[in-house]
């Protein structure tokens, strides 16, 4: 059995199955599966293995090895029910809970980490809060692609090489701040002179919503239709100049909110 959705999970699964394993099930605490969609499809439901959604192990049973495992739905507060609890017989728990990234250098170096991402605050240029320490990719977030991860390297080194030339843009004048069903946003500051990429994940699933903009005084600046969110799937924000030409002051929110459809 596999403990957790996210897409390491979803694919061991598949990889187990092709080898000859027998995957029980899928058991994942949130109410909806943390990996992408069409690893959903393509390692589960291809393969006829049950995801089990709003459930978590309560207790592991054997001696020398796994002899089963005791499973138990949740509440909405995520805890267990144990008067629903029920038995599934295996012989090996695979745990893939989630990933961090790889913060023990940004520790010794006393960078400045987001509570949320465990990564380092970085500016628009992917710079850390120590002057000339440039970061990117898995060591600020966690990425889905690495098409994104390598965009950012492109980014970081760019920048380090104006750090090293004297030629490093301007501080940036603006912090983002998550709002509204988003759960971080990367970078965490950005400059209204310059063309950005903005990385950020929605806490919850949404369909048909609405990314908006605003200012400290609640003003909208900016607004984007959006299919649907998805926590495991990363929303990419593209932010010119010509966005932010009427913005006012030094704070832009960024909220995910349900759109209702006329």
């Amino acid at each position: 059995m596999i403990l957790g959705s996210g897409d390491i999970g979803l694919i061991m699964a598949r990889r187990l199955t092709l080898e000859g394993v027998e995957v029980v099930g899928v058991f994942e605490i949130m109410p909806y599966a943390n990996g992408l969609n069409r690893n959903i499809v393509q390692c589960l439901h291809d393969f006829d293995i049950p995801l089990h959604l709003s459930t978590t192990i309560v207790e592991i049973h054997g001696a020398h090895r796994v002899d089963k495992v005791t499973v138990a739905p949740v509440n909405a507060a995520l805890q267990p029910q144990l008067d629903r609890a029920w038995e599934v017989v295996c012989d090996t728990v695979l745990v893939a809970i989630g990933l961090i990234p790889e913060n023990e250098l940004s520790q010794q170096m006393r960078l400045r980490l987001d509570p949320v991402t465990r990564g380092p605050v970085v500016t628009s240029t992917m710079e850390c809060t120590r002057d000339g320490v440039f970061a990117c990719g898995n060591v600020v977030h966690i990425h889905d692609l690495v098409d994104f991860v390598s965009a950012e390297a492109a980014l970081a080194g760019f920048s380090a090489g104006q750090y090293v030339n004297g030629t490093l843009p301007r501080p940036d004048n603006v912090r983002l701040q998550p709002g509204d069903n988003v759960a971080y946003c990367v970078p965490h500051t950005i400059s209204t002179e310059r063309e950005h990429t903005v990385y950020l994940r929605a806490r919850r699933p949404l369909d048909a919503c609405t990314l908006q903009l605003r200012d400290a005084t609640g003003t909208r600046v900016y607004e984007k239709r959006l299919r649907y969110v998805f926590p495991a799937e990363m929303v990419n924000l593209r932010l010119r100049p010509a966005i932010l030409q009427h913005f006012h002051g030094d704070v832009l929110r960024i909220d995910l909110i349900a759109r209702v459809e006329a």
